[in-house]
């Protein structure tokens, strides 16, 4: 009788046992799966922001792929793209200035958003001033590369680009960066008219600009301004001065070859998370842990019961 009890003991501390480490078990796969989890949907994220996720439909010799894509959206009004970056991008112009702040440029909801030229802009670039926004991202997606521009090397560097407006091409001169607000009223003022208007916008530009290159720029001129956020000032705002030209400059910058990892922005998206690689490592490390514990348990409660 006691022997039995005894045994009857063994077997409820057993399943004591199996149970809290079946428990044990369930929340560290959920950490996992948590983990897991954040990560890939960081990594969407950043894959549906990829110029790469477009660059099928980049006007070519046969604009055929575009004219498709803007069947697909009717706002798609031209392209854009500052060489040697991320920056390759369709433009899209909508009823009001928020709207593509979380919408691609195919219409469908990212918090990623789109390039857009600011609604109050004529679609086909022919005013003075014409402001496109769009986020300031990692790795080198949507308009996060304008940080860069604040090197004086970078900025030297990168003189050009080039933007497709009013169906066909033309040529953009990087000419200046600077920081402001988002309440500048004078700066984010777009289709100024008046000659007054536009000299006193162009010595704004001349006197706040952090990087600056000589360029002749007339009152019949036409400029692009990229808008993204700046780091971690309130309102902080960056802004990247182009002048079109009629002259297209060849890109001097060799693109790497197409990498699926990268693509999707995995590798980076594992530099920019460190604590929550660690973690999902340490996760599996006492999954393994506890697998091995369990089948010694079994061994040892097998041996017990055949004696």
């Amino acid at each position: 009788m006691g022997r039995e009890r005894k045994a009857l003991g063994k077997r409820v501390v057993h399943g004591i046992s199996e149970g809290v480490n079946f428990s044990v078990l369930i929340l560290l796969l959920l950490l996992l799966c948590f983990g897991i989890y954040a990560l890939w949907d960081s990594a969407l994220l950043y894959s549906e922001a990829s110029h790469n996720h477009y660059k099928e439909y980049k006007p070519t010799h046969d604009r055929r792929r575009f004219e498709d894509y803007v069947k697909v959206n009717k706002d798609v009004i031209g392209w854009i793209e500052l060489y040697g970056t991320g920056c390759d991008y369709p433009i899209v112009q909508g009823k009001d200035n928020i709207y593509y702040l979380n919408h691609t440029a195919d219409g469908r909801f990212q918090a990623s958003g789109s390039l857009y030229l600011d609604y109050r802009n004529q679609s086909n670039f022919q005013d003075y001033n014409n402001i496109i926004y769009g986020h300031h991202m990692d790795q080198h997606m949507m308009l996060g590369d304008l940080s860069l521009f604040l090197s004086q090397d970078y900025f030297q560097k990168h003189q050009y680009g080039k933007i497709y407006a009013n169906h066909h091409w033309w040529g953009l001169d990087i000419y200046a960066l600077l920081e402001t607000d988002a309440n500048n009223t004078l700066i984010y003022h777009p289709g100024i008219t008046s000659l007054t208007q536009k000299q006193t916008y162009q010595s704004y530009i001349q006197e706040k600009a952090q990087c600056i290159r000589s360029m002749p720029i007339s009152e019949d001129d036409h400029l692009v301004l990229l808008s993204t956020c700046e780091g971690d000032i309130t309102n902080g705002r960056m802004i990247l001065v182009c002048k079109m030209t009629n002259k297209i400059h060849k890109n001097p910058f060799i693109h790497k070859s197409f990498n699926l990892f990268d693509h999707y922005g995995l590798l980076e998206e594992l530099k920019r998370c460190p604590l929550l690689v660690l973690a999902i490592v340490n996760l599996l490390f006492l999954l393994c842990i506890l697998f091995l514990y369990n089948r010694y348990l079994s061994y040892k409660r097998k041996v017990e019961l055949e004696k």
